[in-house]
């Protein structure tokens, strides 16, 4: 994020349109806090997006309607509007299943659950499947106070050998695959790499029907080879979506026999 072109910088702030948004919403959940929020005042710490669509820690310093400009960590300005801004969470939003956009390294933020919280510190699970941290409560913004409601696990829905899945490998990642055989305890699944597994039933996420998925659907989908990650459909046509990353990749269309359904 430190490397920009002067007069890149420049004409954001003379055309005071701030951090450019990928799509219409942001990724995870939507944001609950919009403008005149009680946390977004000058001087107040918060996560806002810039131009390449990620999120970066910074402060407000002036608020101008629905337009707040932001120092960003980093040394950066920009101007931002509702819904590419989210305020520091009080301590006693930060708990365990929230849903954060947190502080990663440097200025830079991602989203992702807190799983453990102690000593003034939360412990983060990233959506992008990197390793947790322990990031301080002064750097973290909650999306979602409350745990995100979980896949119903694949038993109740009886799939069959055969079934295109997103399913889970020993890394804790998703890849796709393919259900080989039906076991009592799980499904043995036929990875797109070649691997075959045995993995429980709420490891395993069926790919979505034809006809099911629509746009603003949070999903799991095949970002490049076998591997899947979450994000959020932003278009969709007759044979694929496009997939906004929930760790602000570049936007990938995928094909929709290869998206399961959050």
């Amino acid at each position: 994020m430190n490397v920009r072109p002067f007069v890149a910088v420049a004409l954001v702030l003379l055309n005071a349109c701030g951090p450019q948004r990928f799509h219409p919403n942001p990724p995870g959940p939507e944001p609950a806090y919009v403008a005149q929020h009680p946390g977004l005042h000058v001087g107040a710490p918060v996560a806002a997006r810039w131009q390449d669509g990620k999120w970066y820690f910074g402060h407000i310093t002036d608020v101008d309607g629905e337009r707040y400009a932001i120092d960003y960590a980093d040394g950066d300005k920009g101007t931002v509007g509702p819904g590419e801004i989210l305020p520091i969470a009080p301590p006693s939003q930060i708990v365990i299943g929230a849903r954060v956009m947190a502080v990663w390294k440097g200025a830079t933020m991602y989203p992702g659950t807190v799983i453990q919280v102690t000593g003034g510190k939360a412990r983060v699970q990233w959506d992008d499947g990197d390793l947790p941290l322990d990031v301080p409560f002064d750097q973290i913004a909650v999306m979602q106070a409350t745990p995100a409601p979980t896949a119903a696990p694949a038993a109740a829905v009886g799939l069959a050998a055969g079934t295109r899945v997103a399913a889970k490998w020993k890394d804790g990642h998703y890849w796709y695959g393919t259900i080989g055989e039906v076991a009592n305890d799980g499904y043995v699944i036929h990875y797109a790499d070649g691997d075959v597994l045995k993995v429980a039933p709420a490891n395993v996420i069926p790919v979505a029907a034809p006809g099911s998925l629509n746009v603003g659907d949070h999903v799991m989908a095949v970002w490049k080879g076998a591997k899947m990650y979450p994000g959020r459909i932003t278009r969709i046509d007759a044979s694929t979506a496009t997939v906004q990353w929930d760790d602000g990749d570049t936007p990938l269309d995928v094909p929709l026999n290869q998206i399961a359904k959050l």
